[in-house]
């Protein structure tokens, strides 16, 4: 089995925030929509990720600055 990081699995629940609820995107696929909540917590299956990652492309574009890592500061101060 395979398993997704927390990180990968709140990263697809935002996506599907952007896309709809819960209900939008069961009727996409035809499935229940606690079909689709459980998603937020385990991750998108791969082949309907694939069709929302084609569907809806600003979906699954841009992370918010919260979920990427800290950036390390690189400039020098003078002495």
């Amino acid at each position: 089995m395979v398993t997704m990081g927390v990180m990968d699995a709140y990263k697809d629940s935002l996506a599907l925030d952007k896309i709809g609820t819960n209900a939008f995107v069961a009727a996409i696929f035809g499935c229940t929509s606690q079909y689709v909540s459980k998603w937020r917590k385990y991750g998108i299956p791969r082949a309907h990720r694939m069709y929302l990652e084609l569907r809806f492309p600003d979906a699954f574009e841009s992370e918010p600055d919260s979920v990427s890592a800290p950036k390390a500061k690189t400039e020098l101060r003078a002495a």
